[in-house]
């Protein structure tokens, strides 16, 4: 008994300590503000490499930035992190003006309450929009090769 009272505290602080490491940041960023408070080895997957027809497809689309994007994820996430980047790695090619970086909780949720008012129910999720109207979404994990669902996405803004 007196070795289980001991090891509570112990334990505690090793759990804060994951916790800690595991970043569950909650804020509204811009890319500069996100790497500075997400810890993440690396923002954009230089090693990713788009399908060659779906990177010229996305590089025919016109009207450059006309569409601005809310980025709902988390720095805890393992989805996020390889989804983020390689939408990185693929953004100089996108027609995007803006992008807001919304960081939720564990339980999807941020300060404002944007991520509830949207309906987020997993990350990451990409919202696209053409002025107010929204035009369509990436949810988690893109169906297919993610340049190919940017493209589908992008292309409703014509």
């Amino acid at each position: 008994m007196k070795v289980k009272l001991l090891l509570a505290p112990l334990l505690c602080l090793l759990l804060m300590v994951s916790c800690k490491e595991k970043q569950y940041i909650v804020g509204y960023y811009n890319y500069a503000q996100f790497q500075k408070d997400c810890h993440w080895d690396y923002f954009v997957d230089e090693k990713y490499q788009a399908r060659e027809r779906w990177a010229d497809s996305l590089a025919s689309l016109n009207d450059p930035d006309s569409v601005r994007l809310q980025l709902f994820l988390g720095c805890y996430c393992g989805d996020s992190r390889k989804w983020v980047s390689r939408f990185y790695a693929l953004k100089p090619q996108l027609p995007v003006s803006s992008v807001e970086i919304i960081s939720v909780d564990t339980t999807k949720k941020d300060e404002k309450g944007y991520a509830e008012a949207v309906g987020i129910k997993k990350i990451p999720t990409f919202i696209f929009y053409k002025g107010s109207t929204e035009i369509g979404r990436i949810v988690e994990k893109p169906k297919g090769r993610l340049e190919k669902r940017l493209y589908e996405v992008l292309k409703k803004r014509e």
